[in-house]
């Protein structure tokens, strides 16, 4: 925290939501207090509406319920005064605790608490954000949707949950998890959340590229494929539809890992793979084979030349849609 900076904001924020003024002493009190409390807190008197208070400025991101209320207790006893805890973040389980045992605090644009003058502002708080080193298979789903078809942006959860098969919990998570990676904003629209992406074509998926992984969750050998439903080409046939490398004798083919669960048995000798993916590759392609993206992904880290000249070849044979 840094105290001249949420020292402004404190008093913008009660200027601005309860047209008053605070008074903040310049000078950070030096009292004779145990160490723990001065590497923990800056100290000022402070006045709201002519009530004298100490304004406890929080180092920590989150304080402790109990360590608070004991360091309270002696910051009081010692300046005869009643505090007002000042933070910069709160979260919800301490923001309770908090108010369940009456501690006063204020968090500038988003919380103010304080019975004794009997005010509970609630403002707005901080979303959870999500952060990984790879997009869950429901974002990459949806971002690949969005680079083939060109049609969920601007589009919310309810409205996409009605085309893809996910819920529209799970759609509104990978809402979230692709704001929190900064690949699209969250446009709100009276009730509704739509998703509008930064980027389009190939800028896009060349920034998302480090985030996406395989979509391949289990392959496994099956000595016919006659009676599996489902299933789209995929592997170097696929990319033989794509590019100029040739067919490979033994087949490969992908479907939704949910599609087939039956599907378990694995055999030595057999005529086909078969690669279970993470979500159903029917609902990326109309043709006989995987969507292009998916498959890069699928064969990104072979060490065979002749695939990666393949895939390149293949990136650059899209027709990206753009803005």
């Amino acid at each position: 925290m840094e105290k001249n900076k949420i020292k402004k904001e404190l008093k913008k924020y009660l200027s601005d939501i309860l047209k008053i003024s605070l008074n903040i002493d310049d000078e950070e009190l030096s009292l004779n207090l145990p160490n723990i409390i001065k590497l923990k807190y800056h100290l000022y008197n402070i006045n709201i509406l002519g009530q004298d208070y100490i304004g406890v400025f929080c180092y920590k991101k989150d304080p402790i319920k109990s360590e608070l209320s004991e360091h309270e207790k002696i910051i009081s006893h010692e300046t005869g005064k009643k505090t007002i805890l000042i933070l910069d973040f709160i979260s919800s389980y301490s923001r309770k605790k908090f108010i369940e045992n009456k501690i006063q605090f204020i968090v500038p644009f988003k919380q103010m608490y304080l019975p004794d003058l009997m005010i509970d502002l609630r403002e707005k708080f901080d979303s959870i954000k999500i952060s990984t080193n790879y997009l869950s298979p429901v974002s990459q789903f949806l971002i690949i949707v969005n680079l083939l078809r060109k049609n969920i942006n601007n589009m919310s959860a309810s409205e996409l949950c009605k085309i893809l098969p996910y819920s529209k919990m799970s759609l509104s998570r990978a809402f979230l998890e692709i704001e929190s990676n900064k690949i699209a904003d969250i446009k709100t629209e009276g009730l509704l959340k739509k998703i509008i992406f930064k980027k389009s074509g190939l800028e896009l998926w060349n920034e998302v590229l480090p985030l996406m992984k395989s979509p391949v969750l289990k392959l496994i050998n099956v000595d016919h494929i006659e009676n599996i439903k489902q299933v789209k080409i995929s592997g170097i046939d696929a990319l033989s539809k794509y590019s100029n490398i040739s067919e490979e004798k033994k087949k490969v083919y992908a479907l939704s890992y949910k599609s087939n669960k039956e599907i378990n048995n694995i055999i030595d000798e057999s005529n086909f793979n078969v690669e279970l993916w993470k979500y159903d590759p029917n609902f990326l392609s109309e043709e006989d084979f995987v969507d292009p993206l998916s498959l890069y992904l699928t064969l990104k880290d072979s060490e065979d030349e002749r695939v990666q000249s393949s895939l390149k070849e293949m990136i650059k044979g899209i027709k990206w849609l753009e803005d």
